[in-house]
């Protein structure tokens, strides 16, 4: 039996008490503020009671706009009042501040999405760990063995880049016979700039 799943995709919105999602099957259904299969309340109360249906008709399901205010797929306009329009798989429904994803299941399947609550939405926790790990990509962790070295004096290792000291170079004396030569020459040559 196929089903439609709407899912609120910005959670961010999402008013105290207010469920994720919906699993709709071949009976359609309301949704809607009052009294309706999918109650969707929102701050702003932009959500009719009866905003839009969901109906199984002629091998899909349709939204019926109830209000003038159901949007489809980022359309600026609504499709009109009572008409049918197919909802496909991926589709993005408009109702209020909310927006709705729509996926197709076939047959009986995992209803915790709708169910949970938001905190089990948003962090799935110790289960989802505990599956990968059971997962067969998971293996046991094996350290690499290290060889034995000796330990290495820090100093030493700065010792080879040594570099000329600006500071040192500007309390330098300078010696006459550099000062003829340009800054490059002394460079070429092994010197202090």
């Amino acid at each position: 039996m196929t089903r439609l799943a709407l899912s609120i995709d910005n959670l961010d919105r999402l008013h105290h008490g207010v469920v994720a999602g919906h699993l709709f099957d071949r009976d359609g259904g309301i949704i809607g503020s009052h009294k309706a299969d999918w109650l969707l309340l929102d701050r702003e109360r932009r959500i009719h009671p009866a905003h839009c249906a969901i109906r199984w008709l002629e091998g899909g399901f349709c939204v019926i706009d109830l209000c003038g205010q159901t949007l489809l797929n980022d359309s600026p306009l609504p499709p009109g009042p009572d008409v049918p329009v197919r909802v496909g798989d991926g589709d993005c429904l408009q109702v209020g501040p909310y927006q709705l994803h729509a996926r197709y299941q076939a047959g009986p399947s995992d209803q915790s999405f709708i169910r949970g609550n938001l905190d089990d939405l948003l962090k799935p926790g110790r289960q989802a760990l505990e599956a990968l790990l059971d997962s067969s990509l998971a293996s046991p962790w094996h350290p690499v063995p290290r060889t034995a070295s000796l330990p290495v004096d820090i100093c030493t290792l700065f010792d080879r880049l040594q570099a000329p000291d600006p500071l040192a170079a500007l309390t330098a004396p300078q010696h006459p016979a550099q000062l003829g030569a340009s800054a490059l020459q002394r460079l070429i040559a092994g010197g202090k700039p």
